[in-house]
């Protein structure tokens, strides 16, 4: 069984058992207080879980953990694409979000999406989290939801970066541009990067072949 999904179920059995010494957790060999801090933070968000989100949860870990490593190869995978279900149960839980976004005018052009698809497979797990934070206007979960809003924003920063590098369809200067927009224009002036540079591909027709050397003399 591998080390993610041993203290996955420690953290479960800790959560369904208050009685188990939580000192416990710091007797797992190989971790950085840092380390032990954070799973101390995530078995009080188990804690917090409706009894059945645990059972759930736990069943869940006990089927990974008899799981072959090409079936849980295949599981990741399908567990990383956004479904129906997935789209309906987030916008759900960032309806608060969505809300005071709205409200300040962040949220035009914002790719919910591409954001959810990030949350789902970068992410793993903080969902339910989330799920377990009190809803609401200036809640724990939008607040929650805030951050991952701009942590997000940076990520696709990078990603466009890197993007405009390797492809070379938009100068550098455009992406300094970019990161120095203000927030309620971020994302409508990404979505207008994104169609330029797509456009400027669909418009560049067949490549010649490069030699891998150059001629010799």
């Amino acid at each position: 069984m591998k080390l993610p999904v041993i203290l996955a179920l420690f953290l479960v059995a800790v959560a369904q058992q208050p009685s188990i010494d939580r000192g416990k957790l710091k007797a797992i060999r190989r971790m950085s207080p840092e380390e032990r801090t954070k799973l101390i933070e995530r078995l009080e968000q188990i804690k917090k879980l409706p009894v059945e989100e645990r059972e759930r949860l736990r069943e869940n870990l006990s089927k990974v953990s008899s799981m072959s490593a090409e079936e849980v190869k295949k599981a990741r995978e399908k567990a990383r694409n956004l479904t129906p279900e997935d789209r309906r149960d987030f916008s759900d839980l960032a309806s608060g979000f969505f809300r005071w976004a709205h409200q300040r005018g962040y949220g035009k052009g914002f790719p919910r999406a591409m954001f959810f698809q990030w949350l789902k497979s970068a992410k793993p797990g903080k969902i339910e989290e989330i799920r377990a934070l009190e809803a609401g206007v200036g809640s724990p979960r939008v607040d929650e939801f805030v951050k991952l809003y701009y942590e997000f924003r940076d990520v696709s920063l990078a990603r466009t970066e890197a993007h405009i590098r390797r492809h070379k369809c938009m100068d550098a200067e455009t992406i300094h541009e970019l990161r120095d927009t203000s927030p309620k224009e971020f994302w409508p002036r990404w979505q207008e990067l994104i169609r330029e540079c797509s456009g400027k591909r669909a418009n560049l027709g067949p490549v010649a072949p490069q030699p891998l050397d150059p001629p010799k003399e």
